[in-house]
């Protein structure tokens, strides 16, 4: 094939070839393509059969000098096309947090969405889901709190256990976006910046930052039942010891708790 110019190859990432050799009796063209941000292709292919242009140039029969066909395979059921002859992922996006939780007990409540940021429970551990899985982070991804480990690398939930549980504590805690602890997916995306403070005091069932005789009253006030969770009449916020039952525990709880305050 003899080519002038500079033909075009779109791409199904966003991304858009050069043509970048094969002139003469090669049977092949190269084109080079330039990863940009925003590209995204779970297999890598031409955007369509009609995807290469000329640009002002030309793609000619070597030997008849007559145009040549510009229709191109596409699809991985195509032996011809570049989707079944590789498998190259395309990935700019950087992963986002959906939702941050704390845990406590065989519980976990999710801040993301709510007006309460002023936690009455003893907090074990931090969750945090993505949008997409993470490949790579650590212990030190979490920073702000105290964690031995994190659990769920490979999935989009990660869970990072605290060395010491939280009982009274303003952490400003972040996720690491930089550095040997960031957090990535599996192109090597650091994750967008995101963090996220809390309170904690254990036992302060009405949110007035002390626990006292009327944070007693408030869980006795939602024990008659007992409420479980996922009835109708379970207060999350009295259920102190996070095993989803409101009942003499919890009452427990904020006996042994009276006094306690936050600053």
């Amino acid at each position: 094939m003899d080519v002038t110019g500079s033909p075009l190859l779109a791409l199904n990432s966003g991304g858009t070839a050069t043509y970048a050799g094969g002139d003469g009796t090669f049977t092949t063209l190269t084109f080079t393509y330039t990863v940009q941000a925003g590209d995204t292709a779970a297999d890598l292919d031409a955007a369509s059969a009609a995807a290469l242009a000329l640009n002002g140039g030309s793609i000619l029969d070597h030997v008849y000098g007559t145009p040549v066909p510009l229709d191109l395979p596409v699809g991985a059921a195509d032996p011809h096309s570049l989707a079944a002859h590789t498998d190259l992922v395309i990935d700019t996006t950087a992963p986002a947090v959906v939702d941050f939780r704390v845990v406590f007990g065989s519980k976990w409540y999710s801040l993301t969405g709510s007006t309460r940021f002023d936690l009455p429970w003893r907090v074990t551990g931090i969750q945090v889901v993505f949008d997409e899985p993470i490949a790579a982070g650590a212990a030190a991804s979490l920073t702000g709190l105290p964690a031995d480990r994190v659990t769920g690398l490979g999935t989009n939930t990660l869970t990072w256990h605290l060395t010491t549980a939280l009982a009274q504590r303003s952490p400003a805690t972040a996720l690491a976006d930089s550095g040997a602890a960031a957090l990535t997916d599996r192109a090597g995306n650091p994750i967008h910046p995101f963090a996220q403070g809390f309170n904690v005091l254990w036992g302060d069932v009405n949110d007035d930052h002390v626990v006292d005789a009327l944070d007693e009253a408030a869980v006795r006030a939602a024990q008659a039942g007992p409420y479980q969770a996922g009835t109708s009449g379970y207060n999350v916020f009295a259920d102190l010891s996070g095993d989803g039952i409101v009942n003499l525990i919890d009452v427990g709880v904020t006996r042994s708790r009276k006094g306690t305050a936050l600053p």
